[in-house]
């Protein structure tokens, strides 16, 4: 019960402190750029069916480009306002155990996650529909029955677990907002060019991209999912240690 309510309390707080319209608008924004081609070209530009084509364009694009931004966006708004009002002091004194409040803030982290990838594709479908509508020269087969939606949903999720995790260990760690905020999005410049590469193994915040390409193209994608769930259990232990540190009874 009580975890219940420090859950409520979480999602009352973050929606007074960063808005879950603009988190749910960010996967809307990447739909209308990657759809924009296919309304303003020639349906003769496109001679087979759109519709799985479209969202695997849809999905490289959000995985390599977008996704460690919104992961940005979602510890910004699950983490940032404790730093924003220098709040973890007073937090952790209330007598409720360090692991509970860290707990339901990372529960609620990986269901806005989720739910971030589930619009996308929502609004993926509702753009198809549009097109076969307005444009009925283009051949859209609409399946909604295709598993490939719901498992690239679970793929990406799983593989952005570690760039959620590194997010969230380095945005306690500094007790900061900006200082992270341009750290990842330098982060996010540098994996346009280190994607797909060999080297990218090592480097978590390419994960999602790697692991849509190899199901795309039929190959291994299982080592990166693995890796990414390691480095979140391992996350995972590394805060709470570092909260350990930081906020100690004696600091408190």
């Amino acid at each position: 019960m009580i975890q219940i309510n420090i859950l409520k309390a979480e999602i009352l707080k973050n929606k007074s402190f960063v808005s879950l319209k603009v988190l749910l608008l960010f996967p809307l924004l990447v739909v209308l750029l990657i759809s924009s081609s296919y309304f303003i070209r020639d349906a003769k530009n496109f001679p087979n069916d759109v519709w799985l084509p479209f969202f695997i364009d849809l999905v490289d694009t959000w995985s390599l480009m977008f996704l460690p931004i919104n992961c940005i966006l979602l510890v910004y708004s699950v983490f940032g306002v404790e730093n924003y009002t220098n709040n973890w002091k007073n937090m952790f004194s209330m007598g409720i155990r360090r692991t509970t409040i860290l707990n339901n803030k990372f529960t609620l982290l990986l269901i806005y996650n989720l739910l971030s990838n589930v619009v996308l594709i929502f609004y993926g479908i509702f753009v198809m529909l549009l097109l076969k509508v307005t444009r009925p020269e283009f051949k859209v087969l609409i399946n909604f029955t295709n598993p490939n939606l719901f498992i690239m949903v679970l793929l990406i999720f799983l593989g952005s677990l570690g760039i959620i995790i590194i997010y969230s260990l380095v945005t306690i760690w500094v007790q900061s907002i900006i200082y992270p905020l341009v750290l990842f999005v330098f982060m996010t410049m540098v994996n346009l060019f280190i994607a797909l590469k060999n080297v990218s193994i090592y480097y978590p915040i390419s994960y999602p991209s790697n692991i849509i390409y190899n199901f795309t193209n039929k190959e291994n994608y299982l080592d990166f999912i693995i890796i990414s769930i390691a480095i979140f259990g391992l996350g995972i232990f590394a805060i709470n240690c570092l909260v350990d540190k930081k906020f100690n009874k004696k600091k408190l």
